[in-house]
Formats: C-alpha cells, structure tokens, sequence
C-alpha cells in the first residue's frame, strides 16, 4: 500500500477543553476506508500578558531624569501577538511594538520631570495584543508621580508644558 506521513494544524471549533496535552479521537472515512485513531494534541490557552515589577521614583524634580521599569510576563503556555506596548506619563507617550512575545520581557523607559505637570500625574503602562485566533486582549497598570519642589519659574514652565503635551497627543 501507500503509505503518507504530513503533520497539519487545525483549529479546534468543539467544547473547551483544558490547555496542555490532549488525547483526541480522530476518524478518516471515505467510501472504502474507515480508521480511528487516538491523537495527542496539544491545546493552547489564551495568551496572557502581566505587567509585573513596576518600578519608579514616587517623587521627582522639574530637572530630574526618571526611569521607569518594568516586565511584560508571560504567564500563558501560548505566545501573545502583535503586543502593542504605550507607556505614559501626564500625555508623553512611548511607544513598543513585539511581533511575538515568547519570554518575559522586561523594559527601562525614561522621562524628563520637565514633562510632567505640577504636583500628582499618571504613569501608565498598557499592553495591547492578539492570540492565536486573531482575538484582542489589554492589560493596564496606573501609577502615580509627584512632581514636587518646583520654583514659581518652573511651575509656570510646567504648566504650559502640560497644556503643549496634551495638544501635541491630540494631533
């Protein structure tokens, strides 16, 4: 007889079933052939993505450089795609863009205090993916930083720095 091996991959459209390796019966028919076969397949969970260690200083000066760090962790068997990663802080936007995201990753983003308004802003850190199937999944941390000690010079700076950042991320 003939005799052909060829691995394929499928998508799986029945019941749920739970992520990991998966006995399956597969039947081949047609009008002169009838087979089953027990089949170990492996079932993929959806991908998560964890925004873990967030790291930065709670408190910064008009002049000071500030990192902030973190890790995208993949806690998931199966691999995001298409991460689209936006760090920001009080409108100044950062940009990352991962085809795949395999491992933990992790990232060291800096900021000018110049950048940010007077007293409290927001740093937030937000990933935007797809699975497998093309679906969309987000993940978002907020944070706070102070920017504190500023002369009467710096805040008027500030303040119309702020007005120019939120303008520029409207365009």
């Amino acid at each position: 007889g003939i005799t052909q091996q060829q691995q394929v991959a499928f998508m799986y459209k029945g019941a749920d079933r739970d992520p990991g390796l998966q006995d399956v019966i597969i039947t081949a028919k047609n009008d002169q052939f009838d087979q089953m076969a027990s089949v170990e397949v492996g079932v993929l969970d959806k991908p998560v993505i964890e925004i873990a260690n967030l790291t930065f200083p709670k408190e910064v000066g008009y002049q000071d450089l500030f990192t902030v760090s973190f890790a995208l962790a993949k806690p998931s068997t199966s691999h995001p795609k298409h991460v689209k990663l936006l760090v920001e802080a009080n409108s100044v936007q950062k940009e990352f863009t991962i085809d795949e995201l395999r491992a933990d990753q992790p990232f060291t983003v800096q900021f000018r205090g110049d950048q940010l308004g007077s007293g409290s802003n927001t740093i937030k850190v937000k990933a935007m993916y797809q699975g497998e199937k093309s679906d969309h999944f987000k993940v978002e941390q907020t944070e706070t930083v102070t920017l504190a000690n500023l002369t009467a010079w710096q805040k008027v700076k500030s303040f119309f720095g702020t007005i120019g950042n939120v303008i520029v991320s409207w365009i």
